[in-house]
């Protein structure tokens, strides 16, 4: 019987500011892992000394991070209608003023100091301020005449949780036949790195999407001889996902004054600020299955392979 034992571990303390890094870092990193492996012994009823074999292996890997990060908010003037930008704005023209002057030409007006009048909001745009999605501003950052940027300085949390298992049988039925089957699983459970700029998770699209992968293996290798071999493999995979938002079943786009839509789903908002985009709940699974033969035949100094593989994918979402 043989096995492994490791861990690796990354503490806070062990881990250097980089240059830009102006909050410093948060970073936690633990994985481990282990392995077990050897004959198929059961007391009084089998012993697969030199015959048959198993081995299991599992990993736990565990990872958190938190980052600082230098995005970009609105400010509360333009979320009160104010584009000026310190003289700096773009002009912002009052589509109510289309027209054609005397030589045929669209024009527009120009909204008087890019002030937007609240008038003019639409009811669900006032709604979804009102909600306060975004973080307040809390550095200078820069003006520019899009408006400013660099505006926020937040530290943004990032997850990583990991689970593997393997396990396996090996058996020899002679020299010259053996097979072996295989099972692994993949389990993700990691959230999404959170948008710096929302202040609260039921605007945020970057949630927990779990994630389930499994594999199985069964291969059957035979030697007809000492110059030819053939193997014969099936397998199987499988992913299943699922994403829930925390706004499912919210009724948010009542709440906004959207008619017409779904209570469970939260409406998409683009293009600026597209993060607010939970949408709605969300599931996929994709399998494949493989039936597969390889021939191998050595003749002299050369080998010649033939085989066929065929694979049945579906994907359901």
């Amino acid at each position: 019987v043989h096995g492994s034992l490791e861990d690796r571990i990354t503490f806070p303390s062990l881990v250097n500011r980089s240059y830009f890094e102006i909050l410093g870092i948060n970073y936690n990193y633990h994985e481990a892992s282990g392995t077990v492996g050897g004959p198929v012994y059961l007391p009084k009823i089998y012993n697969g000394k030199n015959r048959t074999f198993f081995f299991f292996g599992v990993q736990e890997h565990y990872g958190e991070i938190y980052e600082s990060v230098t995005s970009v908010v609105p400010s509360q003037a333009m979320l009160n209608g104010d584009f000026s930008f310190g003289g700096k704005g773009f002009p912002i023209y009052d589509p109510a003023s289309t027209r054609q002057n005397a030589s045929g030409t669209w024009i527009r007006d120009p909204f008087p100091g890019n002030q937007v009048p609240q008038a003019r909001y639409d009811p669900v745009a006032r709604n979804l301020i009102a909600m306060h999605p975004w973080k307040d501003p809390n550095v200078p950052g820069v003006i520019t005449p899009s408006g400013p940027d660099q505006n926020l300085l937040v530290e943004r949390f990032g997850g990583y949780y990991f689970t593997r298992y393997d396990a396996k049988i090996d058996h020899q039925f002679s020299p010259a036949h053996r097979i072996f089957g295989r099972y692994s699983q993949f389990r993700d459970r990691s959230p999404s790195r959170e948008s710096a700029e929302l202040t609260a998770r039921e605007f945020d699209s970057s949630i927990l999407i779990p994630v389930d992968m499994r594999n199985v293996v069964f291969s059957d290798t035979y030697s007809l001889n000492p110059t030819t071999i053939n193997e014969f493999r099936l397998a199987f995979s499988r992913r299943h996902s699922t994403r829930l938002p925390e706004t499912y079943g919210g009724g948010y786009a009542q709440k906004l004054g959207i008619p017409n839509v779904s209570p469970l789903t939260f409406p998409q908002f683009a293009p600026t600020y597209s993060n607010l985009a939970p949408g709605g709940e969300n599931y996929q699974v994709s399998q494949s299955f493989t039936v597969q033969d390889n021939l191998t035949k050595v003749v002299g100094h050369n080998t010649f392979k033939a085989g066929y593989e065929m694979i049945r994918s579906s994907l359901n979402s």
